[in-house]
């Protein structure tokens, strides 16, 4: 017990001090993998391998199933288990791909299912070979799909805040402008390709009726708005685009002004 309670602090430990932001798979699997000295497979439900690392044995089964997709039949296999379990495999077969053959005769298995609520997100699988896995090693297993899941379900809630963000910096960017600012922001906007472009601001200011300032000072609201970058290219023009995609939405189904 007291070696249990030693690696579940250590997986803990190793994935808070990472950091990993947008989530790193390969790179927790592979603190796991060092933890519980097994090799470890993360899968979603549908089966697609999201990371993969080798501590006890590796062949080449294993590595190519690690760069792509688990069997269909194997994937239905672990979706079909709804709490921690240890499976032993005692013949020839590949644990991965029942078609082919493996060098060992004994391994173990460990499936713990990545859940949030009662939403299964994915696969933990801990593989060991010629070595049995225990009651420990499926805590172990467990554990480490939970916090897999914590992760996944935190970096999930910050990407919809994020969203969110950069939704409300284009309106509140946008409140931020007059009439006249928002009419010759949305006929400059409407000239890019692929969201970014040079313009001059006298040849737009004659098409549109508007003075140059009322150009500058629009494009510096949205620059400060952090949503379109505007850099200065001297005697041809300005260069602007668009870092907030939101900002592109905002133009969907608005008129173009006749130049």
């Amino acid at each position: 017990m007291h070696d249990l309670l030693t690696q579940t602090r250590r997986v803990n430990t190793l994935l808070q001090e990472k950091g990993f932001g947008s989530i790193n798979y390969s790179r927790m699997v592979s603190v796991i993998s060092e933890v519980t000295a097994a090799n470890c497979y993360l899968a979603d439900q549908h089966g697609t391998i999201l990371g993969a690392a080798a501590s006890d044995f590796s062949c080449e089964e294993g590595i190519s199933a690690s760069w792509g997709r688990l069997p269909a039949s194997f994937n239905a296999m672990l979706m079909q288990e709804r709490s921690s379990c240890v499976k032993v495999y005692r013949d020839n077969n590949c644990i991965f791909q029942p078609q082919a053959t493996c060098s060992l005769s004994y391994r173990s298995l460990v499936i713990a299912p990545v859940l949030s609520g009662v939403r299964r997100l994915g696969t933990l699988l801990l593989v060991k070979y010629s070595t049995a896995q225990n009651e420990e090693d499926m805590i172990l297993g467990e554990y480490s799909a939970a916090v897999i899941g914590m992760e996944i379900v935190y970096n999930q809630s910050d990407l919809v805040e994020e969203e969110i963000r950069k939704k409300a910096a284009v309106e509140h960017a946008f409140q931020c402008l007059s009439h006249s600012e928002n009419e010759a922001v949305q006929y400059i906007l409407n000239q890019l390709q692929d969201g970014e472009g040079v313009f001059v601001a006298a040849r737009v200011a004659n098409r549109i009726g508007y003075t140059q300032s009322v150009i500058v000072n629009a494009l510096r609201k949205l620059e400060s708005a952090g949503v379109l970058e505007a850099r200065s290219l001297g005697v041809k023009g300005t260069y602007i685009r668009i870092l907030n995609k939101y900002l592109s939405g905002k133009l969907q189904g608005v008129r173009k002004p006749v130049s």
